[in-house]
């Protein structure tokens, strides 16, 4: 068993149903570790940093990854309609993640600038160049989150 509990170091814990999720048996004890600090990760770079309305347009990058998808999740449950940014090989995989209104290859250049205009894009994966061409997507007034820093350039990048 995986728990998500507050204060909870210790060899026994008492917390509500939904806090506990079983593991698969061929999960090892260490990888299952890991688990909380990716989903956590991604949930909070929607919650505190981009904090989507319902509706909000959201470009997800790198949203097949660990981060990204719990990123995606994050997003839906708050009502966002979720634009997943991955590589072109990867936009079938992408599309059947729920919530997922369309995909934008990030690794194609013509299909980034047709990007539509963005409420937010919240960035789980290195900053580079498709990144940087995305920021002017953003509506003014739009958010831009992510979990591994600043793009380069100008601060003022639209």
């Amino acid at each position: 068993m995986l728990g998500l509990v507050s204060r909870a170091h210790a060899e026994y814990v008492v917390a509500n149903e939904e806090a506990w999720a079983e593991l698969p048996p061929s999960l090892d004890l260490v990888d299952a570790a890991a688990l909380p600090l990716v989903a956590l990760t991604g949930w909070q770079l929607i919650d505190e940093a981009v904090r989507p309305r319902a509706g909000d347009v959201v470009l997800v990058t790198g949203a097949l990854g660990g981060v990204g998808r719990a990123a995606v999740y994050a997003t839906v449950a708050r009502g966002g309609k979720v634009l997943a940014g991955v590589r072109r090989q990867r936009k079938v995989d992408a599309k059947k993640l729920g919530g997922v209104v369309d995909t934008i290859a990030l690794d194609d250049d013509g299909e980034v600038d047709r990007t539509p205009q963005l409420d937010a894009i919240a960035n789980a994966m290195p900053p580079g160049p498709a990144l940087q061409r995305l920021l002017r997507k953003v509506k003014p007034g739009g958010t831009i989150g992510s979990v591994t820093g600043e793009p380069s350039g100008p601060r003022k990048w639209a």
